[in-house]
């Protein structure tokens, strides 16, 4: 991933997606200057971000021997403060055709720079920034 939320994400099969998810956002959020604490209780003020859609799908045109590899990724931010409430989905997609049928590097490459996007585009969200800035997280 590139951007404010450090550095490279490389999703494994076996790795824990939440993990990662709460790991770069953290990452992104104290580069911004926040002070993160993971809270798993109910009723505090603060950001909660909800993994709504991570895939991958693949097609093959075999007339034209063209396949075509394509990733989305999808979450949800809602903040809580005492100023208010803000929540936003963010999202992300891409495509891209192959001479030949993909392979899993293919599909994995796509998937991790969708999840960079939507990380990178919810660090950079001046609304929830703010928000957040009212928590004092």
């Amino acid at each position: 991933m590139f951007g404010p939320v450090s550095g490279k994400t490389e999703l494994e099969k076996d790795q824990s997606i939440t993990k990662m998810f709460q790991d770069k956002i953290s990452k992104g959020l104290e580069k911004k200057g926040f002070k993160v604490l993971v809270i798993n209780e109910k009723g505090h003020d603060g950001l909660i971000v909800e993994i709504r859609r991570i895939n991958t799908s693949h097609r093959y045109a075999p007339v034209v021997r063209i396949g075509f590899v394509s990733a989305q990724s999808v979450i949800k931010a809602r903040c809580s403060s005492a100023r208010g409430k803000y929540e936003r989905n963010y999202r992300a997609e891409t495509e891209t055709s192959h001479l030949e049928d993909a392979g899993r590097k293919d599909k994995e490459t796509l998937l991790n720079y969708v999840i960079a996007k939507v990380l990178e585009e919810m660090i950079q969200d001046k609304k929830l920034i703010e928000c957040l800035r009212v928590t004092n997280i």
